[in-house]
C-alpha cells in the first residue's frame, strides 16, 4: 500500500466515523456528558501507560485484538494488538537506552470532545502537545497533533479499537532577539510616532537575555534602564500573583465573599455586594465598570448581576484592594512588597510616589503629537494599575512566572488558564492573564496597561519559558512596539495579526449597531 492510499484510507475513516457519530447521536446531555467524563478518564490512562509509565500489561488490557493505528506520517502500524504492542516495546526499549527523548503527551482539554455511537461505543477527537524531556530533567514542547480515537464499549470495559493521528506539526521555538539592525529601526519608529522613551527586555529560557532603554527621559537626559515608567494595567498580574502567594499559604479564600471584609458605600444596599468574590474579581465576572468616574453618576453601580457576563474592571481590582487591606489591617502594596518584590530583588518597583522615587529617573508621558502631559504624583496605591518600574525589575517579576511564581502547581495551573472570554474564542481573561489565540497554539499570557502616555505590556510563554516586557512613554507607544513584535518572532507576529483582526471585527459589529 502506499503512503498516498494510506492518506486517502485515513482521509476516508475519519469522514466515516464522523458521520456515524452524527447518526448516531440520540443519547441526551446528560448521558453525553457522562460518557465525556468516561471517556476521558479512558484516554488519560491509556496514555499515561504509553507514554508515562510504559505499562504494556495496561495497554494490552484496554485494547482490542484487531486494533488498527494510522499516522499521517508513518502510515499503518500494524494490524492488530500484537503489532501495536511489539511498535511501543521497541520505542519504549530506546527511550530507556537513551537513544530516543522520552515523551510526555498532553490533553488541550478544551478540544476534547466525545460523540456516542449507538449500541458500539464513542468517538473522541481531539488536540494534544507532546514534550520531550531534556538533560536536566526540563521538557519542551515539541510537537502538537490532533488524534481520533475510536472506543468500543465490550463487555469487560471500554476498550481502544482505532487510533487516527494527523496532523502532526512540529513546534519551532525562536529565540527572541533584537540585533543592531533591529535596534536602528526601533529608533526609526520611535521618531515616527513620537514616543521619547521606549525600555524593551527579553526572555529566553527562562533568563533575562536583553533589556534596553532608548530615547530620553522627562529632564531631557538620557533614558538608562533605571529610567522609571509608569505601568498602568500590568499592576493586575502582579496582583493577582500575590493573592495566589496568600491563597496557596492559606490566608486567602478565592470563593469567600468579599462583603465580610469590606463594602463599598456606593452599593451598601445592593444585595448583589454579598455575591462579590475574589475569583469573580479576577476573572472579569464582578459585575463592577471598569471605573465609577466614567458614569454618568460618577457613583459605583453594578452593570450586571456577578457572575452573569465578563466586563474589564478596574473597580474589580480596587474592591480586592479594600478587601486584603481591611482583613491584614495594613496595606496591600506593604503585602505585595514582602510577598513579592523583596523576594525577587525588584529593587526598583513601587506602587506609588513615595520618598524614594527620584523624580530625576522617571521617563515622563506625552501624547500622540509628542507633547508632554503633567505629571501626576499620585500618593495612593492601585491595584488596577500605576505601579512604577523599571523594565529590568519587572522583567524579574516575568521570569518568576516562568518558574512557577512559588506556588503549588494546582494554584499555578489555574492562575495561568484563561477562565472566561473577553472577545470571541480569540481573546481570554483568566485570573490577572490574558490570553490570545495565535498560529502556533503556543499557551501565551500577556497584559498590556494604557493610560495617557503610557502603553506597557508583558508576553510570557510558559511552554518554552520566553517572554517580554515593553514600556512606552507615548500614546503612540502600542503602534511602536506592534511593529516590534511584527519582527521579533512569528509568535509575536501572530500575536499582532489576532489582535488587528479582533479590532477589525469589533470596529465592524459598531459600525453595523450604529446602522440598526
Amino acid at each position: 500500500m502506499t503512503f498516498k492510499t494510506q492518506k486517502l484510507q485515513l482521509l476516508a475513516i475519519i469522514i466515516l466515523l464522523q458521520l456515524v457519530s452524527i447518526n448516531g447521536f440520540s443519547q441526551s446531555n446528560n448521558e453525553t456528558n457522562t460518557l465525556k467524563e468516561i471517556i476521558f478518564k479512558q484516554d488519560s490512562l491509556m496514555f499515561n501507560a504509553m507514554f508515562n509509565t510504559h505499562d504494556v500489561n495496561y495497554v494490552k488490557n484496554n485494547i482490542t485484538s484487531d486494533i488498527e493505528f494510522y499516522h499521517d506520517k508513518g502510515g499503518k502500524t500494524g494490524n492488530n494488538a500484537n503489532d501495536l504492542i511489539k511498535t511501543m516495546e521497541r520505542i519504549w526499549k530506546k527511550m530507556d537506552a537513551g537513544e530516543k527523548p522520552w515523551l510526555r503527551r498532553e490533553l488541550i482539554e478544551e478540544s476534547f470532545e466525545v460523540y456516542p455511537i449507538n449500541n458500539y461505543g464513542a468517538m473522541q477527537v481531539s488536540d494534544h502537545k507532546f514534550y520531550e524531556r531534556q538533560a536536566d530533567g526540563s521538557e519542551l514542547l515539541v510537537e502538537t497533533a490532533k488524534i481520533i480515537h475510536l472506543w468500543n464499549e465490550a463487555e469487560e470495559g471500554w476498550k481502544l479499537e482505532k487510533i487516527l493521528s494527523y496532523d502532526h506539526k512540529p513546534v519551532n521555538y525562536f529565540s527572541f532577539e533584537i540585533n543592531a539592525a533591529l535596534e536602528q529601526k526601533i529608533e526609526s519608529w520611535m521618531k515616527e510616532y513620537k514616543v521619547p522613551a521606549f525600555s524593551v527586555g527579553l526572555i529566553n529560557d527562562g533568563k533575562i537575555t536583553y533589556s534596553k532603554t532608548f530615547g530620553v527621559q522627562s529632564n531631557g537626559e538620557k533614558a538608562t534602564n533605571n529610567t522609571v515608567f509608569k505601568v498602568a494595567s500590568i499592576t493586575k498580574p502582579v496582583v493577582a500573583t500575590t493573592v495566589y502567594k496568600l491563597v496557596d499559604m492559606g490566608l486567602w479564600d478565592l470563593d469567600e465573599p468579599l462583603h465580610k471584609y469590606w463594602i463599598d458605600s456606593d452599593i451598601a444596599n445592593d444585595p448583589r455586594t454579598k455575591k462579590l468574590t475574589t475569583r469573580l474579581i479576577l476573572n472579569m465576572q464582578s459585575g463592577l465598570p471598569n471605573w465609577r468616574h466614567l458614569s454618568d453618576s460618577g457613583k459605583l453601580a453594578f452593570i450586571f448581576n456577578p457572575g452573569e457576563n465578563v466586563e474589564y474592571s478596574g473597580e474589580g481590582f480596587e474592591y480586592l484592594k479594600k478587601s486584603i487591606e481591611a482583613k491584614f489591617n495594613r496595606p496591600l502594596e506593604s503585602i505585595v512588597q514582602k510577598m513579592l518584590f523583596n523576594k525577587q530583588d525588584m529593587d526598583n518597583i513601587r506602587f506609588w510616589w513615595d520618598d524614594s522615587m527620584d523624580e530625576s529617573l522617571y521617563a515622563g508621558n506625552y501624547n500622540a503629537n509628542g507633547e508632554k502631559y503633567k505629571t501626576n504624583k499620585y500618593k495612593d496605591a492601585l491595584a488596577a494599575g500605576n505601579i512604577l518600574a523599571t523594565v529590568d525589575d519587572y522583567l524579574k517579576f516575568g521570569v518568576h512566572i516562568l518558574e512557577g511564581a512559588d506556588i503549588s502547581n494546582t494554584s499555578y495551573t489555574e492562575m495561568t488558564t484563561p477562565q472566561t472570554f473577553l472577545f470571541k474564542d480569540m481573546v481570554k481573561y483568566g485570573y490577572g492573564w490574558m490570553s490570545v489565540k495565535i498560529e502556533s497554539g503556543d499557551k501565551i499570557l500577556y497584559h498590556d496597561g494604557r493610560d495617557p502616555g503610557v502603553r506597557t505590556i508583558i508576553q510570557l510563554y510558559p511552554e518554552s519559558k520566553q517572554g517580554l516586557v515593553i514600556f512606552a512613554n507615548g500614546d503612540n507607544g502600542d503602534k511602536l512596539y506592534f511593529e516590534l513584535l511584527k519582527e521579533l518572532s512569528p509568535n509575536t507576529k501572530s500575536f499582532v495579526d489576532t489582535l488587528n483582526e479582533v479590532r477589525r471585527i469589533y470596529k465592524a459589529e459598531e459600525k453595523t449597531k450604529k446602522q440598526d
